[in-house]
């Protein structure tokens, strides 16, 4: 039974989409940033960490990790995949994931954890949200500097936002259905700093953000090498 096993993930593995070719080499020291660049035939990856291409690789957040030797945040290399020029941008992920267990031996399972994060929930003075003017369009949002918009949005879509930006995990209990518009503003001075995203989205959205422990499936890694240079 065990080597029927050992066969079948054997065939697994070698049907896992890869680059035709790849080339994996320390980056440079004291490269500012790390970034990726999809090109036709190409995906690459500079000065990224294997936390970065993980990351990457699997569309998971920080708090999602668990398992990671220290090295992981601190080596930094430029990754590089080829490819035919018409495979997609999610086939790349998927290549780039071959990639990161060819080259680096990574070995992982998933579990579920309860970590500290938040819940949405309505605050105590009732939901503020605006059905959507575009129910048939699509959902977008964007963020930054003293403003959050979002049209065409759920409360689950404005939770993953939250978890983003807190850099936590946030489930949406808020119970609405109905797809919505909104947009946050705040202003600051010297005199009167901003107040915190807590208070805005109580405000102007009514709903709150209660702390808990929360279950959130956990990216654990077993086992990672240092690639050898092309």
């Amino acid at each position: 039974m065990r080597f029927a096993l050992s066969i079948l993930l054997a065939s697994v593995a070698a049907a896992q989409p890869a680059f035709e070719v790849t080339s994996v080499k320390p980056s440079e020291p004291g490269q500012p940033g790390m970034g990726t660049r999809n090109d036709p035939g190409m995906l690459i990856l500079n000065n990224a960490t294997l936390r970065f291409a993980i990351r990457f690789a699997f569309s998971i957040q920080d708090f999602q990790f668990a398992g990671a030797p220290k090295w992981v945040d601190a080596d930094h290399f430029e990754i590089e995949g080829k490819c035919a020029e018409g495979v997609t941008f999610p086939q790349k992920l998927v290549m780039l994931q071959t990639l990161l267990a060819d080259r680096f031996q990574l070995k992982f399972h998933r579990e579920t954890r309860e970590v500290p994060g938040y819940v949405l929930v309505p605050a105590k003075s009732g939901l503020k949200l605006s059905k959507t003017k575009t129910p048939d369009g699509p959902s977008g949002a964007s963020w930054g500097g003293t403003r959050v918009a979002g049209t065409n949005q759920t409360t689950a879509g404005l939770a993953s936002m939250l978890s983003t930006h807190l850099e936590r995990p946030v489930i949406d209990e808020a119970g609405y259905k109905d797809r919505f518009d909104f947009r946050l503003d705040w202003t600051s001075t010297p005199e009167e700093p901003a107040p915190s995203l807590f208070s805005i989205i109580q405000e102007q959205l009514g709903l709150r953000l209660e702390a808990r422990r929360v279950p959130v499936e956990m990216f654990v890694i077993d086992h990672a090498e240092k690639p050898a240079a092309n």
